[in-house]
């Protein structure tokens, strides 16, 4: 079958689509699976604290943690409760991509021309937010060892 310009405009566009969901997707999941860590990190300090030191979030820091907070601001926050800090080192540098993805990705496919360089051009960036989708899913799995770590000390000592 021989591509047409509009065949090769369709499937590149299709692509890029595809890329910026499951990379955003990937994203997303990172994002709920830190809010866990965070809250259930916070769950055990409150309970394990000794005698003379308190740790009582304010529920202004709980519903921030769980509505208000993007992935930066949960980085930070999972940055003061964790022995994990590779992981976070790892996230804060996927965090420029996750942005640009969340802000930007929509408007930016939109500048593209409608032609076959355009076209080229959407598919060089949906190629770029595959491997950041790969990167997120990874990172996603890396998270879910360190919740498991997190959920037995929480089962022993809360």
């Amino acid at each position: 079958m021989i591509e047409t310009g509009e065949n090769k405009i369709s499937k590149a566009d299709g692509e890029y689509e595809h890329a910026v969901f499951d990379a955003l997707m990937n994203f997303q999941a990172i994002e709920e699976l830190l809010k866990d860590c965070i809250l259930v990190s916070y769950q055990i300090l409150s309970k394990t604290t000794p005698e003379g030191v308190e740790f009582h979030p304010s529920k202004k820091d709980i519903k921030d943690i769980k509505s208000r907070l993007g992935l930066g601001g949960l980085i930070s926050r999972f940055e003061m409760v964790t022995p994990y800090k590779d992981i976070c080192v790892k996230l804060r540098a996927a965090t420029k991509t996750r942005n640009e993805l969340a802000h930007t990705a929509a408007a930016n496919y939109l500048k593209f021309p409608v032609s076959s360089s355009g076209a080229d051009q959407i598919l060089a960036k949906a190629s770029d937010f595959n491997d950041a989708a790969v990167s997120a899913n990874s990172l996603f799995y890396e998270l879910s060892e360190v919740f498991e770590k997190i959920m037995e000390v929480h089962g022993k000592t809360v």
